[in-house]
């Protein structure tokens, strides 16, 4: 017979290909899907930059938001509408696996209560900050650590002064955000995440650096 006659080779590579391009699309509509939700603008490119979150917000969000039938209070004085700080939040809320947190302070509870609730949920946390501000009032380093997570912390009179998270080894929230409420409402700040997986590499080798000199 003459023509072409395609092998099972050939269909097997065909079909794995097949799957391998569905994988990547589901991925780039997964991104698009949490950058949409996030009112921010998904453009894949050689940075990887996911998105970009300034702050002062206006003011801190609403708690009630997150319950069933919103906020019911007539004169409530909180934040109803997405600001950066909700950005922030459902991107650091979205770790599945992994939450490696490298941060100088933390005394926001909207954020700790997020870090709090993801490690209920089986997320394995790490967080690396500096041994002076995890004394100060309003720190919520005490709180993780008797919940479990695990904390370490840099032991010099220098300051462990990093801004960053990585989330589940795909995201990379930096910047100069300090984890405080004068940062969200009070002080000009910035947070870029990025899906840049070189820069991602870089970051989380610093990471597991300072974890094994703290250690």
């Amino acid at each position: 017979m003459g023509g072409c006659v395609s092998s099972s080779a050939d269909k097997y590579e065909t079909s794995k290909e097949v799957a391998d391009l569905k994988a990547q699309v589901d991925q780039l509509q997964k991104a698009l899907a949490v950058a949409k939700g996030n009112g921010v603008a998904y453009v894949p490119g050689k940075g990887g930059v996911v998105a970009t979150l300034f702050f002062p917000d206006a003011k801190l969000p609403c708690r009630n938001m997150r319950k069933p039938g919103g906020c019911r209070r007539q004169h409530c004085e909180y934040a109803h509408e997405p600001t950066s700080l909700t950005r922030f939040l459902d991107y650091l809320g979205s770790a599945t696996r992994t939450l490696d947190i490298c941060v100088f302070t933390i005394t926001n509870d909207d954020i700790s209560d997020v870090v709090l609730d993801l490690h209920r949920k089986g997320v394995k946390v790490r967080v690396i900050t500096d041994n002076d501000q995890s004394t100060t009032q309003g720190s919520d380093i005490s709180k993780f650590r008797s919940a479990g997570i695990l904390v370490r912390q840099d032991h010099s009179p220098a300051h462990m002064h990093h801004k960053f998270a990585i989330i589940d080894g795909r995201l990379l929230m930096n910047g100069s955000f300090n984890w405080t409420r004068q940062a969200v409402t009070g002080n000009n700040e910035n947070v870029t995440v990025l899906a840049d997986p070189a820069l991602i590499q870089s970051f989380q080798g610093q990471f597991n650096r300072l974890w094994d000199m703290f250690k």
